[in-house]
Order: structure tokens, then C-alpha cells, then sequence
């Protein structure tokens, strides 16, 4: 019977078959392409008719536009009238047709058809319905016979559809299978699936199976194991009822009409079919699907064009960037080819990601404009002397270049895909350091400006050429600025200027033009000391800011390139690159100092901890980490290798203690340089990662620096078989607290933005268009006032008085393993399970701890605990506090509380 519609299948022989082919070719190659790359290697096709010219991008468009513009054309080829049918063509398209075919080799005739249907052409069916590829976009396709009855064909029963298996490639196996009419895996599973599908065949009855052969058999043992495994599909073949399974269906469902049920069966199947084949989490799909249903309820008050235009958008995503790049605060990624054609640039206006951070922060312009009124004062002449932001720098020639200013600063990162045999990038990240800590740190607070992958070959001056486009839009800010307007409508000129970049140590020397090498001939940039040197050298100063040290040091080769951002005003190699914490210690030294640690009380005669290797590796993998499971391991039986990201690493590390808490007692009692050494690192890594800090918290990074230095060179000679040296990275420790009188503690920042990715042929092209539209969502985000910046919380209203605009009583752990946000409720034995012995120390009230606030000043606890006592209501409280850790206050008001508690503590 003919259809009234045209399927690929009919296209066979005509001129349109060669059409479809190149448009499956580009189907199949849509996700590892840019759009670009795409229409270059396989354009749209048009369509054959003169009159029409129509450009077609998949073969269901191009079928439907047949269809729909051709329907004579379409209906002369299902009648079979091939010649009445070509003589509607043009006849240049004809004639070309006609030459290919004649230089076709008869063989190889329909070898495309055999590729693109290898079912019909196998089954010898050439007026059936084919099944597309699966993962095809089928949006707009309405034929119900594509998509309902493709297994009809490749079983070859008409009325017994099959269970199609997803996403399977046809084989040899199945070309076999078929043409001998019966599966692969066995006569007997065929005849099952069959029995079991059949609608004439109830549930109760028993299927009957062939009787085996003893000759086909090899064994008895066989037989029953077959028996048994009949038996155990008999079982499950059995319906299965749970209670609560169907209570939805029952209350909801059932009582409807037929049609109703109907409707809601298909809507479910064709929701599941999509989240099942194309692999989607289900969290993804729920939290999606409440989206549209809640705003279509809403809809549902507005007249009905509206849920037409709501079902478009929801069923394009086109459409819905397109929404996103209408928006004014969209800064869309810039591609610059560059002198070398392996490098090209993916490149963010810094000026459009400035307007929108100040769009969302307007308090930045009343603050800048009060920054223009402070004035340096020295170190020594500080009262209270704190290190809060950058301006709080003891350096002049710092403070006098940032204040008054928008400032930025940078972040640089290398990451790869597909490990590191894959393909690495180099990914910049920008933020607003005028804004509060708290304020720039989070994913959708940061923004990417700059997106390149790395040449495989060396590139000469590579970093400069990338950079290239950065400072050359920062001259330009840095000469005419951005005007704004303010909320009175007084238009102001903001000045801005770039305040630091920030990187691991191998980028940083790159970017600088020094060594990129930290071999035995290196030398430190901050210092100056030769690498010979580190492990008796305790210098804790770094060169000045201006580079008058770095000039009269007269060291050759230290230099060895230009340094664009050089071109920058005011900009130095000595004052541009603060030194990250995360690539110094975390991805550092930190597994060196564990393999001493281990090592140590592994060869402990005192202590009889009775630990292997084994142990240690059996304990770190089991215990539950904060930032997930590690895999440990010892190379060479000697050597301890972490598996995971520097985080994971860390936590690893801090909690020590709670790991191997027994083993802890005893080393107390005996080791007291393995036991000094690990805490007074615990110590600095606590201090490093502050935001405040005073004149005593300064003192003890470098007491605590010095002593790290010490232990490891002490210790590292006790087991000489390691050959571990001080690195450069251990060595920077000495200049921390330098460091952060000039620049203020810096941490590193989120890189997961290439996590999930969909194209691998060209994915910085793919990556930067994705994240233009992310970084468009703050936008139509509420507008956050400095008072947010402190009072964002949602502790409930018992513990706050309004009238005072205090808190009842508030107090506050900064424990590194705590990491929850403002006024989250937290589970007290989840809390116990989370962080071990550590837990007993904290107090709740009504279930609430308050994190992530900025420090008070206080004096900082070292050496012992401090526990104080107050009274709430008829109860009295007792807080703990253990070395390292600070109150924090909530909000400027608290400042009258804080001081009686630092007064009961004296």
C-alpha cells in the first residue's frame, strides 16, 4: 500500500539520495564540529527545484519540505512512476544524475543505500519505513509511522513489533541474523521473545521450547543449568506488585476517561523516551521539568498565545540564546587569529564583564569615589594595623596605583581534556577585587574573558601574543575609562586598572620572562637565592615593588624575555604576580611532607604503631572525605601517590588527626618532631587562609614557615633514600606574610567550567559560546546593595531582634571541613559523621551554625585553647576554641557584642 507521505527509503535512485547522504554526514559530525567548521566541510543542501532553492540542514527537513512543497513530485514516486517523476526536475539535474549512475560501478550501486539502510536492503524490503539513526533531531517530525513501527521492518512480522535496543550499530552478527531469519544469540531466545510479546499468549500460560538435542548438548550439568536459569525467568517474567508502587497511578490516573489516560500515557513514554536515550540525569530532568510545569500553571492567566510562545522556547534552545544575546549586559566572545595559525584566541570585551559586575553591584561607584579621599599611612604609625583588602597594603607605591580605581584582577589556569595526552587550554578568569571576598569566589561570580588552546608546537613568545588583546583594551580603559551613571544621574568616569594576576609558578615565569626551568641552577624571583641555597636559607623579605633591587642584584640570566603587561601603567615584575596558595601547597609539597610523616612512624621503634603501608593506604581510601573518596597508593612500595585533585589532597591532609586518630595518642607521648612538624604546617595552612589579618598573624606565618623549613630538612635527612630537596615552592612559604602586606591573601578560584563538554573537535569555539550565555545569567539577578554584602542570611527571625537589629546571641566556627552556607541547618550527626572527635566542640542554637562571615579583629590562640562561658536564656553555653580558629562577627552591630566575650575570656 502507498503511503500518503514520502519516507527516506523512497528516495532510493533519485537524485535527492545523494542529498540525504550529505546531510546524514552532517548530522553525524554536528557535535564534534563548531557551526562553522560544519557548514564549511558539510554545507546546508538546497533544494533541486529551481523555483525553490529552499536550504535544508537534516534529512527529516528535507523530506517534510518535499512533502509540503512537492507534493506531485513526492506522489508520482510512491505510485512508482520514477520517469514522470524525474521530468518535473530541472533537466541539467537530470542529466548529471544520469552520467553519475553510468560511471557507477554496478556492484557498487546502492552500496550508500546498504550503509544508511542496512534493514530494508538486507530484508529485501524497499517500500518499508526505515528506522533513522537514533539520536537524530526529530524536533517538528510528526510521523507517526518513522517512530512508532521501525522494529515491524527489522523483525519482519507486520503486526509483532520487537524491543529495540538503543543506540545499537548494525553488525555483522545482525546482517547474519537476519538474512537467515532467525538471532544470533539462539532459536530458543527468539522464540521467548516472540512468545512473550504475543497478545494471544496470557501470563499464566507456559511458553514451550524446542527440545535440545543430546548431541547439540555437552553435558548433563548444562541442561540443568539452562532448567534453572528457565525457572529463574519464569519468575521474573511473573507480574510484580509493591505496595505504594501504583498509588499515584490509582488516585490520579485511573479515574480518568479513556482519552485522558490515553494522553498522559504518551505524554509519559515520550518524556521517558528522551531522558532515557539520550542519557540525561534524572535530577537534570526533574528540576527542568518543575520549571516549565510550574510557568505554564502560571501561564494559564495570561491569553493563549502566551503558552504558544512559552512551548517555542521551550523546545529551542536556539531561541532561547538568542533571548540571552539580545540582552544588553551579553558580551559575546571575539575570535583572534594571531601570527602563528595553531594559536587563536577566544577573547571577552573586559570592558562589557566590568559594566556587568558594576550593573549588579551599583554601591561600587559611591565607594570608588570615597577611595579617591584616603591617604597611606605607614606600617609602624597603624593602630590597629590589619590586612583586610588591598588598600591596606604597607607598600605606597601599591597604594597610590590602586585606590580610587575599578580594579581587576586575573586568573590564569592550564587544564586538559581526555587526562594529559589530551588537549590542554589555557583559560582566564576575571573578578573584581573592589568587591568583598565573599562576593567573588563563587562559580557565577567569576568570569572567563579569555579562552585558548595551546599550539603542540613550541610557540615562540606564545604568552605575549595571548595577552596581547588584554592589554591592549586595558590601555585603552586605562586612558578614557568607563562612564557610568549614577543613581542622581551624574555621569562619572571610572578609572581602572589591572591589580594582579594570578597563577601557578611555571605560568607566572612565563608570563614575567623568567626561567621556565626549577632545576639546580634556578633562582628565586622574590629573593633572589639560588636553589643550592634553599635549604639553609630563613630569608623571610622579597624585592621592592619597584624593581630597584631586581636591577642592582646584577644576576645574569634571570630575564629572559619582555613582559607585555610591562606596557601597563605602573606595572612591575616585582608588583603584578602574588604568590597562590593552592598551587604552592596543596598541589606542593604537602604529599612530600606526608611520605615523611608516614615514613617516620612506619621506622618508629618507640611507638610499636604497628603500621604498613597497607594500613595507611586501606585507612585513607575508606575514610569519608568532604571533597570525595581518594585512591592511595605507595610506588615502589616506598613512595605515597594521592589520586586526586589538590583539594582533595589538602582535607586529606588536615585531617590527619581524625584518620588516624589511636596512632595520634601515642605520637604524642614519643615522635615530637614528626608531631610539631605536621601541626605546625596544619598551623600555617589555617593562617594562609584567612582574609584578615593582624601584626601577630603575620609574625607566626613566618615562625611557622621557618619551622616547616626546618622538620623537612631534619627529617629529610633521616630518610636519604627519598633524595627529597627544598623546593622552590617550599621555599616561597618564607615570603608569605611579605606577600600579603603587598597584595592581601590570595586564593584560588573555580576552573571547572570545561567539566561537561559536548564538542571535542573545536571545544574552545564550542566552551566560549556556552559561557557568554552563562555569564549573561547574574544579570537578571537582583541588584545586591553593600548591606547585602553582610546581612545576607536566612537564620530564622526567634534568633534576631528586630528592634536592636542584633542578634540574640550568635556564635561562629571557622573550621576548614565546614564549608556550608549562611544560616544552613545542619544535621548534628551528620556533623559527627563529617568531622569525627572535632564535633564534640561545637554548640548549637536550634540547630543553626553560622559560616563564612568576615573575621573580627581578635588576638589569635595558638599555643593553647581558650573556652569561654556565657549565659542564653537558663542555659549556659560553653564555646571551645581549638589552635587556629576565629570568631567571626555577622554584622557591624555585633561589635558591641564581641568585646564582653573577650573580656570573660581574660
Amino acid at each position: 500500500m502507498s503511503s500518503t507521505k514520502i519516507k527516506s527509503d523512497n528516495l532510493i535512485n533519485t537524485p535527492f539520495n545523494a542529498k540525504a547522504e550529505c546531510l546524514r554526514n552532517r548530522r553525524n559530525y554536528t557535535r564534534h564540529l563548531s557551526r562553522e567548521e560544519l557548514d564549511k566541510r558539510f554545507p546546508k543542501q538546497k533544494c533541486l527545484f529551481e523555483e525553490c532553492g529552499s536550504q535544508l540542514s537534516t534529512v527529516d527537513s528535507l523530506i517534510k519540505h518535499l512533502n509540503n512543497k512537492h507534493e506531485s513530485y513526492c506522489q508520482k514516486l510512491l505510485d512508482g512512476h520514477y520517469d514522470q517523476a524525474m521530468a518535473e526536475l530541472p533537466v541539467e539535474v537530470v542529466i548529471r544524475f544520469n552520467q553519475q549512475r553510468r560511471g557507477q560501478n554496478v556492484s557498487g550501486q546502492h552500496d550508500d543505500a546498504m550503509i544508511e539502510q542496512p534493514d530494508e536492503v538486507i530484508a529485501g524490503r524497499h517500500h518499508q519505513p526505515i528506522v533513522e539513526e537514533i539520536g537524530q533531531n526529530v524536533a517538528g517530525q510528526h510521523d507517526d509511522a518513522m517512530i512508532e513501527q521501525p522494529d515491524e521492518v527489522i523483525a519482519g512480522q507486520h503486526h509483532q513489533p520487537i524491543v529495540e535496543e538503543i543506540g545499537q550499530n548494525i553488525t555483522s552478527q545482525h546482517d547474519q541474523s537476519m538474512e537467515t531469519g532467525y538471532d544470533v544469540a539462539g532459536p530458543s531466545y527468539r522464540e521467548s521473545t516472540i512468545a512473550e510479546t504475543s497478545e494471544n499468549v496470557s501470563d499464566d500460560n507456559q511458553m514451550e521450547v524446542d527440545p535440545v538435542d543430546d548431541n547439540d548438548s555437552e553435558s548433563d550439568d548444562n541442561d540443568n543449568e539452562f532448567d534453572e536459569l528457565d525457572k529463574l525467568f519464569e519468575k521474573l517474567s511473573l507480574p510484580k506488585s509493591k505496595p505504594g508502587h501504583q498509588a499515584f497511578y490509582n488516585s490520579k490516573v485511573s479515574p480518568l476517561c479513556q482519552g485522558e489516560r490515553e494522553f498522559l500515557k504518551q505524554f509519559i513514554v515520550e518524556l521517558s523516551e528522551v531522558r532515557l536515550k539520550k542519557s540525561i540525569p534524572n535530577a537534570h530532568v526533574e528540576e527542568l521539568g518543575s520549571v516549565i510545569a510550574k510557568n505554564f500553571q502560571k501561564a494559564q492567566e495570561f491569553p493563549n498565545h502566551i503558552m504558544d510562545i512559552m512551548a517555542r522556547y521551550s523546545s529551542s534552545c536556539y531561541l532561547q540564546d538568542q533571548f540571552f544575546e539580545m540582552q544588553p549586559n551579553y558580551v559575546q566572545p571575539i575570535k583572534i587569529p594571531t601570527s602563528d595559525p595553531e594559536l587563536t584566541i577566544q577573547y571577552y570585551s573586559v570592558e562589557g564583564i566590568l559594566r556587568s559586575i558594576m550593573s549588579q553591584h551599583p554601591s561600587l561607584i559611591n565607594i570608588i569615589e570615597k577611595e579617591k579621599r584616603l591617604q597611606f599611612v605607614p606600617e609602624n604609625e597603624r593602630k590597629n594595623f590589619t590586612i583586610n583588602n588591598e588598600l591596606d597594603t604597607t607598600d605606597k607605591t601599591m597604594f597610590e596605583r590602586l585606590k580610587g580605581k575599578l580594579r581587576v584582577e586575573i586568573f590564569l589556569d592550564d587544564y586538559s581534556f581526555m587526562g594529559k595526552r589530551g588537549r590542554k587550554f589555557l583559560a582566564g578568569y576575571l573578578s573584581c577585587s573592589n568587591l568583598p571576598f565573599q562576593e567573588r569566589v563563587q562559580r557565577d561570580q567569576i568570569n572567563v574573558f579569555l579562552l585558548v588552546k595551546r599550539p603542540i608546537t613550541k610557540v615562540k613568545n606564545s604568552m605575549n601574543m595571548i595577552l596581547k588583546p588584554l592589554v591592549r583594551e586595558m590601555q585603552q580603559l586605562e586612558h578614557s575609562g568607563i562612564k557610568v551613571k549614577k543613581d542622581n544621574g551624574e555621569i562619572v568616569e571610572i578609572q581602572v586598572i589591572l591589580s594582579k594576576i594570578i597563577c601557578d609558578n611555571l605560568a607566572q615565569n612565563e608570563i614575567l620572562g623568567f626561567s621556565m626551568g626549577f632545576g639546580k641552577s634556578s633562582i628565586c624571583r622574590e629573593c633572589l637565592t639560588k636553589r643550592e641555597k634553599y635549604p639553609s636559607s630563613r630569608l623571610h623579605s622579597i624585592l621592592d615593588s619597584d624593581e630597584h633591587n631586581l636591577v642592582k642584584s646584577g644576576v645574569k640570566n634571570l630575564v629572559f624575555r619582555d613582559c607585555i603587561l610591562t606596557d601597563l601603567r605602573g606595572v612591575t615584575l616585582s608588583n603584578i604576580s602574588p604568590p597562590d596558595m593552592f598551587h604552592d601547597l596543596f598541589e606542593g609539597p604537602i604529599i612530600k611532607i606526608m611520605n615523611l610523616f608516614f615514613w617516620t612512624l612506619i621506622n618508629s621503634k618507640k611507638n610499636n604503631l604497628k603500621l604498613t603501608t597497607k594500613i595507611i593506604a586501606k585507612r585513607l581510601e575508606s575514610f569519608p572525605l568532604y571533597n570525595g573518596k581518594i585512591l592511595v597508593e605507595f610506588e615502589k612500595k616506598k613512595f605515597l601517590k594521592i589520586n586526586g585533585n589538590g583539594v582533595q589532597k589538602f582535607e586529606c591532609f588536615m585531617r590527619l588527626s581524625e584518620i588516624f586518630f589511636d596512632e595520634f595518642e601515642k605520637i604524642c607521648d614519643n615522635e615530637i618532631d614528626i608531631l610539631q612538624f605536621y601541626e605546625h604546617t596544619v598551623s600555617f595552612c589555617r593562617l594562609a587562609r584567612q582574609t584578615e589579618f593582624n601584626s601577630n598573624d603575620l609574625k607566626d606565618l613566618d615562625m611557622f614557615s621557618k619551622s616547616i623549613i626546618d622538620s623537612f630538612v631534619h627529617i629529610s635527612n633521616q630518610h636519604e633514600y627519598m633524595k627529597f630537596n627544598v623546593t622552590y615552592k617550599l621555599h616561597k612559604l618564607l615570603h608569605y606574610s611579605n606577600n600579603i602586606k603587598r597584595y592581601e591573601s590570595v586564593h584560588q578560584i573555580s576552573k571547572r567550567y570545561g567539566s561537561s563538554m559536548g564538542c571535542w573537535k573545536s571545544p574552545a569555539d564550542t566552551l566560549s559560546g556556552r559561557i557568554a550565555l552563562r555569564q549573561t545569567l547574574p544579570s537578571f539577578g537582583k541588584e545586591v546593595s553593600k548591606e547585602g554584602w553582610i546581612k545576607q542570611t536566612t537564620v530564622e527571625d526567634k534568633f534576631w531582634n528586630k528592634e536592636t537589629n542584633r542578634f540574640k546571641i550568635i556564635f561562629v566556627q571557622s573550621y576548614y571541613g565546614l564549608r556550608s552556607k549562611i544560616g544552613s541547618e545542619i544535621n548534628e550527626d551528620r556533623l559527627k559523621n563529617d568531622h569525627g572527635n572535632d564535633a564534640e566542640h561545637y554548640k548549637f542554637i536550634g540547630g543553626y551554625l553560622v559560616t563564612n562571615m568576615v573575621q573580627c579583629p581578635m588576638k589569635h590562640h595558638v599555643h593553647h585553647q581558650v573556652t569561654l562561658e556565657f549565659r542564653y536564656q537558663s542555659m549556659i553555653l560553653t564555646l571551645t576554641f581549638l589552635k587556629g580558629l576565629h570568631w567571626i562577627e555577622l554584622s557591624e552591630q555585633l561589635i558591641r557584642f564581641v568585646p564582653e566575650i573577650l573580656q570573660s575570656s581574660n
